[in-house]
């Protein structure tokens, strides 16, 4: 545009939403989140791990086949190698480089963690999709994201032809079997990604970690209600809700974790996989969940917080599984986000476990986690919080983020009434991909505004707590 040109009013609209999204990020309330990042991206990251912990374990995966089974460990060093073959892989045989884009659709296991890793190295972003959704919806988002590379796990897809038919053509396309084949699985069309890394060979010389910057995109997260807006997460957006996740419950390097949330979720990747990695713990990943023989694994491998989706709490319950709490002596609570998740609920979990449910606000725009109930407070003080009013509390805003309750115009309300929840902060996403009218009402007053609403109150001690009295279906 020449300085002649008169400036468009879709080119006004863009700048203001370009302002309100970097408003959404300043906090000067908050500390200086560069300061807290110890790498410069995911490739530093597991170099610096590898080099430190070569021998130690990280990642216990557990196939969920049996009750009674033995996991497959990973540790650092070993994982690191695998990073290093897949990126390799990925940049040698499919041209994936720096700003290119890949989607997924695996299931959780050891080797989905490598493939984000990897592409993260590369500096490539990831569009996972959740292996529920239908062909079309699936091919529509591949298109959108404008990936040149889909990698599928065969248990996902019974019969590949549907989707094949509404791919496009020039769409390279690649099956990880892990054991399984299915009809017409290895067409001419579909690569066998695991016979291809076993191809390559790391015996020479590794190409280094290439300088991606960490406000490089690193995820697209599509949500199934919510059509045409993809979250458009960085490296450095990621870091941050890391950071927050592990400085808020105390988590570091001796610390070990357990999961059984989907991976194509900001939620599993965040407690599975990158929250873990951040500070150096030890994580036990279970492909799917199973209620029976669940203590068992705490015990064996003493874990001391385990993350759980609402659902998953409840068929836990069901079990109604003895437990021996002196055989897991660290065990200090659960984290349960990424849905609604009821009083009652709350309730029947720690009267039958005797351990504490800690509830958290978690949206995919910001990373994951944005706020929990303090995990310091006395049994009878956070039951108040979890159970003691109509809808149980999300607790007060990590360290990498901000909260309040604004009204329609964006200005704040009173402690006690009814708004909607915001957030600002180091781990809210950069906007929704090729939506910038989406984009624009998100950020319509300088804060990401959840769609949920809530209040916030001010508690004995002195600190304020947030409530959410009505979910957003964002993402339902």
């Amino acid at each position: 545009m020449t300085p002649d040109e008169p400036i468009t009013r879709q080119q006004l609209e863009d700048t203001r939403t370009s302002a309100m999204i970097q408003a959404a990020h300043v906090c000067e309330s908050l500390p200086n989140i560069d300061d807290c990042l110890p790498y410069r991206n995911f490739g530093d990251m597991w170099a610096s791990l590898a080099r430190q912990w070569p021998d130690r374990r990280w990642l216990a995966y557990y196939p969920c086949r049996e009750v009674d089974e033995n996991p497959e460990w990973f540790t650092f060093g070993r994982f690191s190698e695998l990073v290093d073959r897949v990126a390799i892989l990925l940049a040698r045989e499919y041209r994936i480089s720096a700003g290119c884009t890949i989607a997924t659709m695996t299931v959780s296991q050891a080797f989905t963690a490598a493939l984000y890793f990897a592409a993260w190295r590369l500096g490539a972003r990831v569009v996972p999709i959740n292996p529920r959704w239908p062909d079309q919806r699936v091919a529509d988002i591949v298109a959108g994201a404008e990936a040149i590379l889909l990698v599928l796990h065969t248990a996902t897809r019974e019969d590949l032809e549907p989707l094949d038919a509404v791919l496009d053509e020039d769409m390279q396309r690649t099956l990880i079997l892990d054991g399984t084949h299915r009809n017409g699985a290895l067409a001419a069309e579909w690569d066998d990604f695991n016979a291809a890394l076993d191809e390559v060979d790391l015996s020479g010389t590794v190409p280094p970690v290439p300088d991606v910057h960490w406000d490089t995109d690193a995820l697209v997260v599509h949500m199934v209600a919510a059509v045409g807006t993809g979250v458009v997460l960085t490296q450095k957006q990621l870091f941050a809700g890391a950071y927050g996740v592990t400085q808020w419950h105390g988590i570091n390097e001796r610390g070990v974790l357990m999961t059984a949330l989907p991976l194509p979720d900001v939620d599993g990747m965040m407690m599975s996989l990158i929250a873990p990695a951040f500070v150096g713990a030890q994580v036990v990943v279970n492909r799917t969940f199973r209620a029976r023989g669940f203590w068992q694994k705490v015990a064996r491998h003493n874990v001391e917080i385990v993350s759980l989706a609402p659902p998953l709490l409840e068929k836990l319950l069901e079990t109604g599984e003895e437990i021996d709490r002196g055989a897991m002596p660290n065990f200090r609570h659960f984290i349960c986000g990424g849905g609604p998740l009821s009083t009652d609920l709350i309730r029947s979990a720690q009267e039958q476990l005797g351990l504490k449910i800690v509830y958290g606000h978690h949206r995919n725009e910001t990373a994951g986690y944005t706020s929990f109930v303090p995990a310091d407070l006395d049994w009878h003080e956070h039951a108040r919080w979890m159970y003691g009013q109509e809808e149980p509390s999300i607790g007060m805003p990590i360290a990498v983020n901000e909260m309040a309750v604004h009204d329609a115009q964006g200005m704040p309300i009173p402690d006690g009434e009814k708004g909607e929840v915001v957030v600002r902060g180091h781990n809210v996403m950069s906007g929704y991909l090729n939506n910038p009218a989406a984009s624009a009402r998100a950020f319509a007053h300088g804060w990401f505004r959840t769609g949920d609403e809530g209040m916030r109150i001010r508690g004995e001690d002195g600190r304020t707590y947030y409530i959410v009295t009505e979910h957003s279906n964002a993402e339902a």
